[in-house]
């Protein structure tokens, strides 16, 4: 074998050992460091509330990716639902209780609807006390209670008192509750409380009117001690004993004449000496009955109204507006009713009113009976007192007078004008009212005017349509 032969053969061996070493090494490495699994390992590095949130994720991905099964469903959050008040008995009729007594009660609410219900307060009616609720939020399903107390002291016959429970219940942010019955007074008038004489005419003298007064308890005994007819009462009475201790009569009459076509209410204090013991306050109401009588008397010719009344200051750039049209600005109308009593046959020749811009139109319904239409009251103060005359053919009252009277109102422009808004003083520029006008119409703020475009302010007068400053 030559000598390059030999050299080859050497050579060749060198590399297929080396070849062979080098296979083994790599698969010793990939044995030593095995692939990582990207789905199941964990870093080491990382902290374990990290890995609970992934797993928490994870089980939450699960549960959404999951079906619903049959048969369930989702419940809503109570944050989010609607809360609904309910009053188990709205109204409580406590029957015939009489009139020394309180009535009590305990009303219950609820909360039917699916939001956290909350009342906010509680009012009442005049007579009526009434506690806050035991509970001023409700869970749905929850109720509290409403504690409620009406005194009946001093009062007589059917009786309505309500109470009002104020929540966050869209539907019914005002609850009404209501107390129903009959007090029942131990000292009993017939009539109760109105004595009325009713309209007649002037010249004739009415029916007396008799009220009945009685004890309603056997063992309840009194005496009336006095009528007190009060100041200026134009009524006279005569009281009658039909049983000591039990049962009395006073009548009443008309001692002089009534104005004509007034009405008329008195009020009368009937005292007695009754006595209920451990009841004071029930006491003093059994001995202060308090009655009222009323009696109109009437003309030959009545007028409806009495008076006609003008409204001052809260003019109307417009005018009224009457079925038949537009009023002058700054003006009113009114209907006036001529009705005969004594006279039926009377005419209305003419109607003078106070002022010349007034216009009266006459409208006859039928025979002695006249509706007249006023128009073009001029709002202005000094009507006050002055007289509208009516000229009739009656014997009884050829002519008739008709009061006016005024009443002042703050204007309407200060009660219902933007806030922030300066209204243009009287001799203002066109230009600047123009651009005040659309500030007004687009809400924004106004802007300081060039003192180039405004008057001169020793030329400027107040106008009686401004509001003050």
């Amino acid at each position: 074998m030559t000598k390059a032969v030999r050299v080859g053969f050497v050579l060749l061996i060198a590399f297929l050992i080396g070849i062979v070493m080098v296979s083994c090494g790599g698969k010793t490495q990939q044995a030593q460091t095995p692939p990582a699994k990207e789905d199941k390992a964990v870093s080491p590095t990382q902290p374990p509330t990290q890995v609970s949130d992934q797993q928490g994720s994870q089980k939450d991905a699960k549960s959404l990716e999951q079906p619903a099964q049959p048969g369930t469903q989702a419940q809503p959050s109570v944050s989010e639902g609607t809360p609904k008040i309910e009053a188990v008995e709205p109204v409580y009729d406590f029957g015939e209780v009489p009139n020394i007594d309180k009535v009590e009660h305990d009303f219950v609410i609820k909360n039917v609807g699916t939001g956290v219900l909350q009342i906010s307060r509680v009012s009442t009616t005049c007579g009526c006390t009434v506690a806050q609720p035991e509970k001023k939020e409700l869970q749905p399903g929850e109720s509290t209670v409403v504690k409620a107390t009406l005194n009946l002291t001093g009062r007589s016959g059917p009786i309505s008192k309500s109470i009002t429970v104020f929540s966050n219940d869209p539907d019914t942010p005002q609850l009404n509750l209501e107390f129903r019955g009959t007090a029942k007074s131990l000292i009993a008038m017939e009539p109760d409380r109105l004595v009325q004489f009713g309209e007649f005419p002037a010249e004739e003298k009415p029916e007396p009117k008799t009220v009945e007064i009685k004890s309603l308890l056997p063992e309840l005994k009194f005496n009336i001690t006095k009528v007190d007819m009060g100041e200026d009462n134009p009524f006279d009475y005569k009281l009658e004993t039909v049983e000591e201790g039990k049962h009395y009569k006073i009548t009443f009459s008309l001692a002089r004449e009534l104005p004509i076509n007034q009405n008329i209410f008195k009020r009368v204090t009937i005292q007695t000496d009754a006595n209920l013991e451990g009841k004071p306050e029930a006491t003093n109401a059994l001995r202060n009955l308090m009655i009222t009588l009323a009696a109109r008397a009437l003309g030959p010719i009545e007028i409806q109204p009495p008076t006609l009344t003008v409204r001052v200051g809260d003019e109307d750039e417009a005018g009224a507006t009457t079925p038949e049209g537009q009023q002058k600005p700054g003006t009113s109308f009114q209907y006036i009713r001529v009705r005969g009593i004594k006279d039926k046959e009377f005419k209305i020749t003419e109607v003078v009113p106070p002022v010349p811009e007034i216009s009266v139109e006459i409208n006859q319904r039928e025979q002695g009976d006249y509706i007249l239409k006023v128009s073009n009251i001029p709002r202005d103060e000094s009507l006050n007192g002055k007289k509208l005359i009516i000229k009739t053919t009656s014997q009884y009252a050829p002519e008739l007078q008709l009061e006016i009277k005024t009443i002042k109102y703050p204007p309407r422009a200060k009660l219902f004008s933007p806030t922030g808004i300066t209204p243009p003083p009287p001799n203002i520029s066109e230009a600047m009212k123009k651009m005040i006008e659309q500030q007004k119409k687009g809400g924004q703020q106004q802007q300081p005017i060039s003192t180039l475009d405004q008057p001169s302010p020793q030329k400027l007068e107040p106008s009686s349509n401004n509001p003050p400053q």
